[in-house]
């Protein structure tokens, strides 16, 4: 497959994301609400769309420290002034007031991790990543956790996982009122509402397609961003190579799910290939001084 490597192909791919993001968050909301009126009722289910937005509203002002757990540690930029100052040009360009916080895991998986939101956010580096890397190819990965950051990547998919685990949770409220109404249908000759039946089942797998549908248009959307952010789209590329043979992202570790080959539709991240296709098909056009060279 080819690829226009002008910058009006790059706006078009923005745009597509923009999209894409749009119509797949729609969806996942529509069918949360569909369901949820078709088992609580219009009233009901607008109380328990408030207990969701609390929720989601109360876990959302966690801080990172708290989220990452034990084996996490964070860094001062007297321990890692190299690994500060590429996170420190690289704040500057994206415009965020603040630098995110620099944590470190002895994990020999190489990977990379960003959690929290606005000006408190952590980026988790492995010495797996640390050891695999050059200081270039560093750089890259850093400006997609940035990218992350920027484009509130890390909000918008939280609000997703409520929305999916809040659809599992109603289809099997709604499962639960079927099986204890079933004698009514049994003996009253009432038809059993097979259409909702069906969709009680089917709704939380379709929640799960739409969320990682989601990631994978995020994951894209944050390499054209990092790109922005180095005008260096190779360092991404090389790095993604190196890391494709382990590790899992911030997205896989947040929201983790069984892995499946390259093209499977139950992937948080898109194919290795094609992003670094699409990477390096921006190399002309970058736009921007490198961080690192």
């Amino acid at each position: 497959m080819s690829y226009d490597t002008g910058r009006g192909a790059i706006r078009r791919e923005r745009i597509v994301r923009f999209l894409q993001t749009a119509l797949l968050f729609s969806l996942m909301v529509l069918l949360f609400g569909w369901i949820g009126v078709r088992a609580f009722g219009p009233t009901l289910f607008s109380a328990f769309l408030g207990m969701l937005v609390v929720s989601i509203l109360v876990s959302s002002g966690a801080s990172p420290r708290r989220v990452l757990g034990r084996g996490v540690f964070p860094v001062s930029w007297r321990e890692a002034p190299e690994i500060y100052q590429i996170l420190s040009a690289l704040a500057e360009r994206a415009g965020l007031r603040q630098v995110p916080q620099l944590y470190y895991t002895a994990s020999a998986v190489p990977n990379a991790v960003t959690v929290g939101t606005g000006e408190n956010t952590a980026i988790v580096v492995t010495q797996g990543l640390l050891n695999r890397l050059s200081r270039r190819e560093l750089a890259g990965v850093l400006a997609h956790e940035v990218a992350h950051v920027v484009n509130n990547d890390i909000k918008l998919l939280t609000l997703a996982e409520s929305v999916r685990l809040a659809t599992t949770l109603l289809s099997k409220v709604g499962q639960f009122m079927l099986l204890i109404t079933f004698p009514l249908f049994l003996f009253a000759g009432e038809p059993l509402p097979i259409g909702f039946l069906l969709l009680t089942i089917f709704a939380p797998v379709m929640s799960v397609l739409l969320h990682l549908a989601l990631m994978r248009a995020r994951e894209f959307e944050a390499d054209l961003t990092a790109v922005r952010l180095t005008g260096d789209p190779r360092a991404l590329a090389v790095a993604l190579q190196r890391l494709s043979s382990g590790g899992r992202g911030f997205l896989e570790l947040l929201f983790p799910v069984p892995m499946r080959n390259e093209f499977s539709l139950f992937r948080t991240h898109p194919a290795t290939a094609e992003r670094v296709r699409r990477l390096t098909a921006l190399e002309p056009q970058a736009g921007n001084t490198p961080v690192e060279r």
